[in-house]
């Protein structure tokens, strides 16, 4: 049974991101198209012109995150080259667990960090927006609540960020196989999916 179903897991993990490769594909080659079509105006100043990032704002949606909210927090809290130029944004996507109340007591126990707290309902487009709002960084990074990010993160983002013809950009993702909490989690299955994700973010 557990080779089934591992077998099962691995074929739903081609059928996803095949699925989402297929999405970004076709938006690409809409956006190439009317490129030529209709070139854009320039998007920026000349670098001359614009201040340097020196802030970044973090913006976290979550919804029913208690498992992971805590982990996520410590890695932005110890990666940090400079807490005092980092924000975190948490948004309550309609959590009914105890997310929110572990985002309390964690803020409580790190004042250094500057954490808001923000409610949305609607799902993840709308949380990240509540976010995005309230953001006062130079930078914004929208962040998945299980995620944790390298040693450093900020000043990493504001690096790649500081070449003004980069508008955005992305961390490679990698799965903890020692975090996963499903043992039968097949490696081709997050090989695959690693390198999906990864070739999408490009």
């Amino acid at each position: 049974m557990r080779t089934i179903g591992g077998l099962v897991d691995y074929l739903l993990v081609v059928a996803v991101q095949s699925f989402m490769l297929l999405q970004v594909g076709f938006f690409d080659a809409i956006r190439r198209l009317l490129g030529r079509l209709r070139p854009p105006p320039p998007l920026h100043s000349p670098a001359a012109t614009l201040p340097p990032l020196r802030t970044v704002s973090v913006v976290l949606p979550t919804y029913n995150e208690e498992r992971s909210i805590r982990h996520c927090l410590d890695a932005l809290h110890h990666g940090a080259a400079s807490l005092d130029d980092v924000e975190v944004i948490v948004v309550d996507g309609g959590c009914r667990d105890r997310t929110m109340d572990l985002v309390a007591e964690w803020s409580a126990a790190h004042p250094r960090l500057r954490l808001l707290r923000e409610t949305s309902h609607g799902g993840r487009g709308p949380a990240v927006r509540a976010g995005v709002r309230h953001a006062t960084g130079d930078a914004v990074l929208v962040l998945h609540a299980d995620t944790a990010l390298p040693a450093l993160w900020d000043a990493l983002l504001l690096r790649s960020l500081s070449d003004r013809a980069v508008l955005m950009t992305a961390f490679s993702f990698q799965c903890d196989r020692a975090q996963l909490a499903e043992a039968h989690s097949p490696p081709a299955g997050l090989a695959l999916m690693e390198w999906t994700v990864n070739l999408r973010s490009r």
